[in-house]
C-alpha cells in the first residue's frame, strides 16, 4: 500500500509430503542498499502462512495469506 519494495519470505517452513511444502510467512523491511547499513533500521514480522504445492517438475502453485489477503499464484519453471 506504501508502494515501497518489500520481501517476502517462506522460512522455517517443512515438507508435509514429497510435493507439499508449508510455513510462515515473514516481510523484512530495511534501509535503501546503497547506502551505510544501519541494522537498527531493519525489521521482520511474521504476516501470514504459505503453501507451495508442486504438480509436477515444471509447475505448481503457491497459496498465502499474507495480512488477511488469500491468493494462490500458479508458478513454472523458467526454461533454459
Amino acid at each position: 500500500p506504501d508502494n515501497l519494495p518489500t520481501w517476502y519470505t517462506l522460512q522455517p517452513g517443512a515438507w508435509v509430503n514429497y510435493k507439499t511444502y508449508t510455513g510462515p510467512v515473514y516481510k523484512t523491511k530495511g534501509p535503501f542498499w546503497s547506502g551505510v547499513f544501519d541494522p537498527t533500521q531493519v525489521t521482520i514480522s511474521q504476516v501470514g502462512m504459505g503453501t507451495l504445492i508442486f504438480e509436477s517438475f515444471e509447475k505448481g502453485a503457491f497459496t498465502y495469506t499474507i495480512d488477511g489477503i488469500t491468493a494462490t499464484k500458479q508458478i513454472s519453471r523458467l526454461p533454459y
